[in-house]
């Protein structure tokens, strides 16, 4: 089995969690996932399957979309709240303040990433100094909110969506929300709604996935390594090239059905005479040969 499971991760499961589960549900070894969720995080989570996990570090950065709960108020040492409470206190703003808060978050953003999080400094990931008790200096990383807005204002509660970039910890714009209304703040529910063009409508749930690979069709569940570079354009060989892909050489224009000089760089998926995909590759301006970024046979 090749391709990518959306899956709609269920609350109190890491990511690996499902990754486990899945390599005892489908019987297949090779299984990663991209984007990781925390265990109290639910929504989509891609997972890939067999050849195409060789595609995870090929992907571009992505931007996510959330939906968040958060908790105005209140802090604590997590920034969400399954953590140890650090403050409490009345809250007194308006929903317009909590807009006009919210909206001064657009555009590009310094962010300090939390101690409990996977991030590493000097080596070590940040949660484990954390559960150590040691709280050491974070340097800001700049992300990047594209949108975000107000959804519903149920004091002290507040609900917004957010699409930001790769690497923005949810978290810890709810507690810099709480800190520019000076009430605090900590994240009580988030979902994420979208990966990339990977959306919460086309993913599914753990159970369904167990259903279907009882019913013998979980094929159709799975989509294919291809679909990945959906950006990228496609080249189809002529049938005495099919070798040459095969062993992964460098192909020329003349090995083509149709071929139109591109940019330099310019990515493509090649595809066998008979219309399977094969491989990723790159063309060279230099050469004026297509080269080999990474294979997909199965």
């Amino acid at each position: 089995m090749n391709g990518v499971l959306l899956i709609d991760k269920p609350r109190g499961f890491t990511s690996f969690d499902v990754v486990a589960k899945l390599r005892s549900l489908l019987k297949e070894k090779k299984i990663g996932h991209a984007g990781t969720l925390d265990p109290e995080v639910t929504g989509v989570l891609p997972v890939f399957i067999g050849s195409a996990t060789k595609a995870i570090p090929l992907l571009p950065d992505q931007d996510k979309i959330y939906r968040a709960e958060v908790l105005l108020g209140v802090t604590t040492d997590t920034e969400d709240l399954t953590g140890k409470i650090l403050s409490e206190q009345p809250v007194r703003v308006t929903e317009q303040e909590v807009a006009d808060a919210l909206n001064a978050f657009a555009g590009d953003y310094l962010q300090v990433p939390p101690m409990y999080s996977a991030k590493k400094v000097g080596g070590k990931a940040l949660y484990k100094l954390a559960r150590a008790g040691q709280t050491v200096e974070r340097q800001p990383v700049p992300v990047k909110i594209h949108e975000i807005g107000l959804m519903e204002t149920l004091l002290p509660e507040v609900h917004f969506t957010v699409r930001c970039s790769k690497g923005t910890y949810i978290r810890t714009l709810a507690a810099d929300l709480g800190t520019k209304l000076g009430t605090g703040a900590a994240l009580k529910r988030l979902k994420r709604l979208a990966h990339g063009t990977f959306t919460l409508e086309d993913a599914y749930s753990l159970t369904e996935i167990e259903t279907a690979v009882k019913q013998g069709n979980i094929a159709s569940y799975v989509r294919p390594v291809e679909s990945l570079f959906e950006s990228e354009p496609a080249l189809t060989l002529k049938a005495p090239a099919d070798r040459f892909l095969r062993n992964g050489n460098a192909l020329i224009p003349g090995n083509f059905e149709a071929f139109s000089e591109p940019e330099d760089g310019t990515r493509f998926r090649i595809r066998f005479s008979d219309g399977r995909f094969g491989a990723l590759y790159r063309y060279s301006k230099e050469s004026g040969t297509l080269l080999c970024v990474k294979m997909f046979l199965e």
